[in-house]
């Protein structure tokens, strides 16, 4: 993207109209942060990394909902001079960048202190942190794939329900696939990279199908 890239100008609007949104993703991710530096907890990770990974980029899709619904924003946009493929694109490269600066800081301070702190704690960081950090993200990538096709079917009608119904489907279709490499990593003794490996590159895909689809569908719908 360049410096005035009409991207960075729709991503920027879209990060100022979800920032009520995050600094309660912040909030719940510091306490539960907090509670983990304390505890030392296993299980209590299992959530934080859920609460740090999924939850921003779940609130901006909702923020970006609400943008639209409450200022009538998807007329204005796209009467402005920018190609409708940018704000499709704005959009998808959103969702990531939601997670990278309001969850991942977080994820990575408290996991490098906690492990400071408790040393059982540390012996299974890496492997805890590469397992959840790929089922979750996978769960993100799943989640805005779906979101925005249906969100521009269904969106000015449903709203948050949209963001809601995504998510678990994201979900529903990340298990199987969690599953399926847990079994794997079993069978051939490899359990901790296995869920990584099948995750990863099928959400990838997903995203980026979804992308392409979306970005004819977008360019085709009257408003």
């Amino acid at each position: 993207m360049t410096k005035n890239s009409p991207i960075k100008g729709l991503l920027y609007f879209s990060m100022q109209t979800s920032k009520g949104n995050f600094f309660i993703a912040i909030f719940v991710g510091f306490m539960m942060g907090i509670s983990l530096l304390i505890t030392g907890n296993e299980i209590l990770y299992i959530f934080f990394v859920l609460v740090t990974i999924l939850m921003p980029p779940i609130l901006y899709m909702m923020g970006t909902v609400n943008s639209g619904t409450t200022s009538n924003w998807e007329r204005f946009r796209i009467s402005i001079p920018i190609r409708r493929t940018d704000v499709v694109a704005s959009n998808y490269i959103g969702i990531i960048v939601s997670m990278l600066v309001v969850g991942v800081p977080i994820l990575l301070a408290f996991s490098g202190l906690s492990s400071l702190f408790h040393s059982d704690f540390r012996d299974v960081i890496i492997s805890l942190a590469i397992n959840y950090f790929s089922m979750f993200l996978g769960m993100v990538l799943f989640t805005g794939a779906l979101f925005y096709p249906l969100d521009i079917a269904y969106g000015d009608k449903a709203g948050e329900a949209v963001a809601i119904m995504s998510m678990f489907l994201g979900a529903i279709l990340a298990l199987p696939i969690l599953l399926l490499g847990v079994w794997l990593g079993n069978k051939v003794d490899m359990i901790e990279n296995v869920p990584f490996i099948i995750m990863i590159p099928l959400s990838v895909i997903t995203y980026f199908a979804s992308y392409a689809i979306t970005k004819k569908i977008y360019s085709k719908k009257d408003f």
